[in-house]
């Protein structure tokens, strides 16, 4: 990984605030708006946009099925993201905080699911790296959308 990448991307909550919000609002773009996206499943975010082999090889695809169809050639796609997903809880729950604070996302109690409050971007990355991560946050909404929960972690082998 690029050290300037990793310096723009990993170290900056408002990016990470912002790649949350695309994937909560593509999932409940894809359900109509009926369904949010579990707060579990926000935790898988960012180890997966901000790594930049997956969220290239995820951001490639377009169409139902994206998700399914990227892990299935990238045999090595989920490799080293339980570790992942781990060291970057602490920027999922600040990025969650954020979002919370900005009235971009909202939490639903009742059933642990957080929501858009906002329908159009935040603002517009003509950075390559940021806007395929951006690209690959938006398909992993999808896929939260399309798959439960169970068979997503399944998939991706990591474990809460």
């Amino acid at each position: 990984m690029d050290a300037a990448f990793e310096i723009d991307v990993v170290q900056n909550e408002v990016l990470a605030t912002e790649l949350l919000w695309h994937a909560v609002s593509e999932c409940s773009k894809q359900s109509d708006g009926l369904k949010g996206m579990s707060l579990h499943s926000t935790f898988l975010i960012l180890p997966i946009a901000m790594h930049l082999r997956s969220a290239n090889a995820l951001a490639k695809r377009t169409g139902k099925g994206a998700f399914l169809r990227t892990v299935a050639e990238n045999r090595d796609f989920s490799v080293g993201l339980q570790q992942r997903m781990e060291a970057l809880s602490g920027r999922t729950l600040a990025a969650l905080n954020l979002g919370f604070a900005a009235r971009l996302l909202t939490f639903e109690q009742t059933r642990l699911q957080v929501f858009s409050s906002r329908q159009t971007p935040t603002a517009r990355h003509v950075d390559g790296e940021i806007s395929v991560s951006m690209t690959a946050a938006k398909r992993l909404g999808q896929a939260v959308a399309e798959l439960e929960f169970p068979q997503l972690i399944t998939i991706l082998g990591v474990r809460f």
